[in-house]
């Protein structure tokens, strides 16, 4: 039992997930979940049929890294396996980020992916919580997510200043 406030935040966990936080948290009595709307009209949703999707989605991110203007705009790209997210980085010389990576490189791709070093990550579904840049401005769902609650996380890593506007593409 926890002595001090405790507060358990995401904007993502279906209901059927509270359980296992307030297990996890050893919440008994004296705790209250609040649900708000997690509507974000500033996003975008497409779906992309390629021949190609490997192919496209290099294309398609080559083209958003050649026409931003901005130092701020950052990229993410989803794929399902380490090869892929490994083969897909190199093509655009970029980072790829796994569940695999030791801690200490993982916290410095995200530190260099912040600070501009590379404007796109090429993920698993390891890049999630606790990712809060606000300019991510596209999300790219190579061969769809995991499910519903993955791609509710990458996609929610998007738009996150206020006025911007971002995409959630499925290739």
């Amino acid at each position: 039992k926890w002595e001090v406030p405790l507060v358990a935040c995401s904007a993502t966990v279906p209901p059927e997930m509270e359980r296992q936080i307030k297990d996890a948290c050893g919440l008994v009595d004296g705790y209250e979940i609040v649900r708000v709307p997690t509507v974000r009209p500033n996003i975008s949703y497409s779906v992309k049929y390629q021949s190609h999707p490997t192919n496209e989605l290099i294309t398609l991110l080559s083209q958003d890294l050649a026409s931003s203007a901005d130092d701020q705009s950052r990229f993410l790209a989803y794929v399902p396996t380490i090869d892929l997210s490994q083969q897909v980085a190199s093509e655009l010389n970029s980072a790829a980020y796994h569940g695999s990576l030791p801690e200490d490189q993982k916290a410095k791709i995200l530190q260099d992916f912040i600070a501009g070093t590379f404007k796109v990550v090429v993920c698993t579904g390891a890049f999630g919580c606790g990712i809060d840049y606000p300019f991510i401005r596209k999300v790219y769902h190579l061969f769809g997510s995991f499910d519903r609650m993955a791609f509710a996380q990458e996609s929610g890593r998007l738009a996150r200043s206020s006025n911007s506007i971002g995409e959630s593409i499925v290739i």
